[in-house]
């Protein structure tokens, strides 16, 4: 049930073991308007960057910031680049696409993953 999902909730299954299969809320305004969603980009650790569903050069979507909100430390990233690429207005409205991180998100891609793996 879709309801259920809580990412700190989540967080503290996986620290004491307990392994969690859920799916994850649809509440993308910009995928019910035809957009890209966040799981429309993929996260490359390594760099501490995204890639587009453009496949725009990773430094481009990169890390900016980070702060505190509701008690969670979140990772804000965008790009620039979008004002001349083709996908634009089936990303963003905005100047630039902005994709906000959680601090412990692998744990969350982890959930999606396993479920992915077995629906």
């Amino acid at each position: 049930d879709r309801g259920y999902w809580d990412s700190e909730e989540i967080l503290a299954c996986d620290q004491t073991g307990v392994t969690v299969t859920l799916p994850k809320p649809m509440t993308s305004g910009s995928k019910a308007d035809g957009r890209f969603g966040k799981q429309d980009f993929v996260y490359l650790p390594e760099e501490d960057a995204y890639r587009c569903p453009a496949g725009e050069k990773l430094e481009k979507l990169k890390y900016y910031y980070s702060n505190v909100e509701r008690g969670l430390t979140l990772r804000r990233y965008w790009t620039m680049a979008c004002r001349g690429c083709p996908f634009k207005s089936r990303c963003t409205t905005a100047r630039q696409r902005r994709i906000t991180r959680w601090e412990h998100e692998d744990v969350l891609e982890a959930v999606q993953r396993r479920l992915d793996l077995n629906p």
